[in-house]
């Protein structure tokens, strides 16, 4: 890396990109004067800079806020200070543009350069705060960036370091466990080969970039991407796009895949320019769902916010809200379907489950769901979101396993509560005959209708003798037989027309009764007492929680008594 800024600058001037790349309108660039290292929030709406338009010529933080289809013209950002003290280009925004994260060399670290961050509250940004050990250390932390969920932190270690020259750097990450950050873990090796710096995790959650001067790049150091699966992280490939024969160091990216980047204008000076990735560097398609939890009373909660890949079965998600904001985001990559559920950390409050389908997506999509998670309370229901049953019957399906065992938890969680398990319907259809495949139960009605008398007296000996046959021998196994063999006997006994009753075939698709009681027999299976549950079938009746969306069958769980642990 060149060793001083002056330098660098210099040959970020003569920077030339292969791919079009579009310069941000002139109240972000200022043509007589540099505009680099771009940071943008995920969802494209936060933007900060460094720019020289300052009033004693140094390099200063910009912040812009993208609204009304543009960036607004940029302020001061004074959350990160003194450029004299930062790393240059080492800060980033999370997804949301809430808080950012950067390297300094301010006082009251812990080591020489140190990872801090400020949050966005109340119109007004914090005073940074120092993140602490054990991602801090006596030596060099840097280049910080959040994973859209808030999750992972990645950054870098570096035997050398300072506001403008980086040596000897490696990318580690670090996750959120119950009591804050873990330890950190260095990535591995063959996205550390050579002096790996900058990365950058984009609002897939997949895709990382990062700076490298590893070997088969352009030439000098250059963008780098990979991507993960599972724990597995691809092997890097080289992001032609952006980078040059010089140093090329940063690169942000916001969910739609357009890279912010420092490019240069015709008069020499740097500035900053949006493109398009090419196809084979864009982000994943996903859903970025983003949202707060709240009580009925609208306080915040503490909850755990979970996603279940039903497709692979394993978590996409595992987090935890606080009470202080209540608020979250995850992130569902494409290609499958999703449980997820949310659930008050102490069980104080009724759950909330949904099904998500996230198998074709188009391009990436926003959900903003709010949730509020009711009062555990006599008289309270809650559907079974994540619940069905396999096609034409009352067996439960496979998909169902999670909201059975959130269902368990809740009953373990409070011992004399008792349930009704409300089975409902839409579209109830009946047919005499099973006409279409979702008729599978039967139905014998009983009908009353007139017959003419049968007159005996008239018959001749050899006809009375088969009827009394068929009535004595061949009507005498089933219920729906004897029933014609009475009939037969009342019209005999009658010289006018006599009222019968008669049975018929009803085949229709109520299996609510049954499906209900499915439910009822799974959770004994999971050692609740059967004398705290009871089955109801309410047929096509009208519930009293919306049914989910495209689905026609529904369970619903009432709490018949007031909850005690």
């Amino acid at each position: 890396m060149k060793k001083t800024l002056w330098i660098l600058l210099i040959f970020l001037g003569y920077q030339s990109f292969g791919q079009s790349a579009r310069q941000l309108p002139r109240n972000i660039n200022n043509l007589a004067h540099n505009q680099v290292y771009p940071a943008v929030s995920g969802d494209g709406k936060v933007m900060l800079f460094m720019s020289d338009y300052s009033d004693d010529g140094a390099f200063a933080m910009m912040l812009s806020e993208y609204r009304a289809g543009k960036w607004q013209d940029p302020e001061d950002a004074l959350i990160i200070g003194s450029s004299k003290v930062n790393n240059w280009g080492g800060y980033s925004l999370n997804y949301d543009g809430t808080t950012v994260y950067f390297s300094s060399r301010r006082s009251e670290g812990i080591g020489k350069f140190d990872i801090w961050y400020s949050t966005y509250a109340d119109r007004e940004w914090s005073r940074p705060k120092n993140i602490g050990k054990p991602i801090n250390t006596s030596g060099n932390e840097g280049n910080p960036s959040v994973s859209p969920d808030g999750q992972r932190l990645y950054f870098m270690k570096c035997e050398r370091m300072s506001t403008d020259d980086l040596g000897g750097c490696k990318l580690y990450y670090s996750e959120q466990g119950p009591r804050g950050w873990e330890e950190a873990v260095e990535l591995p090796d063959y996205l550390n080969r050579g002096n790996s710096t900058s990365p950058r995790i984009l609002p897939d959650n997949k895709t990382l970039v990062f700076a490298s001067d590893r070997p088969g790049g352009k030439g000098g150091i250059d963008i780098w991407m990979t991507k993960r699966t599972g724990d597995h992280w691809s092997e890097p490939i080289n992001v032609e796009a952006v980078n040059t024969a010089e140093d090329d160091l940063f690169l942000s990216a916001t969910m739609r895949s357009i890279a912010y980047i420092t490019t240069t204008s015709d008069k020499g000076k740097k500035t900053i320019a949006e493109l398009r990735l090419p196809e084979q560097f864009r982000l994943e398609n996903m859903i970025i769902r983003q949202g707060t939890i709240k009580d009925q009373e609208g306080n915040s909660l503490a909850a755990e916010v979970r996603a279940y890949n039903l497709n692979e079965d394993t978590y996409e998600v595992r987090m935890r809200t606080s009470s202080a904001t209540g608020a979250y985001i995850m992130i569902l990559p494409e290609g499958a379907l999703y449980d997820v559920s949310y659930s008050e950390i102490r069980l104080n409050k009724l759950y909330h489950s949904e099904l998500v389908d996230a198998t074709d997506l188009v391009a990436p999509r926003r959900e903003y769901p709010n949730l509020i998670l009711q009062d555990i309370r006599q008289d309270a229901s809650f559907p079974l979101h994540v619940f069905g049953f396999k096609q034409f019957t009352s067996d439960i399906d496979l998909n169902s396993s999670m909201e059975i065992s959130r269902l368990t938890r809740l009953l373990n969680q409070y011992p004399k509560l008792n349930i009704e398990i409300s089975a409902y319907q839409k579209n109830y259809l009946e047919d005499s005959i099973p006409s279409a495949e979702d008729l599978t139960e039967l139905r014998i009605d009983t009908l009353l209708a007139y017959e003419p008398a049968i007159r005996v007296d008239k018959m001749a000996s050899s006809q009375k003798d088969s009827l009394l046959y068929e009535i004595n021998d061949v009507l005498s196994s089933t219920v729906l037989d004897t029933t014609l063999a009475n009939t037969y006997l009342q019209r005999m006994a009658t010289l006018e027309s006599v009222q019968v009753q008669k049975l018929s075939n009803i085949y229709h698709n109520d299996r609510t009764i049954a499906q209900a009681e499915s439910v009822r027999t799974r959770l004994i299976e999971k050692g609740i007492a059967d004398n705290r549950l009871q089955a109801v079938g309410y047929s096509d009746d009208i519930p009293s929680v919306e049914f989910p969306a495209g689905k026609d069958r529904m369970i619903v769980i009432r709490l018949l008594n007031e909850p005690q642990k």
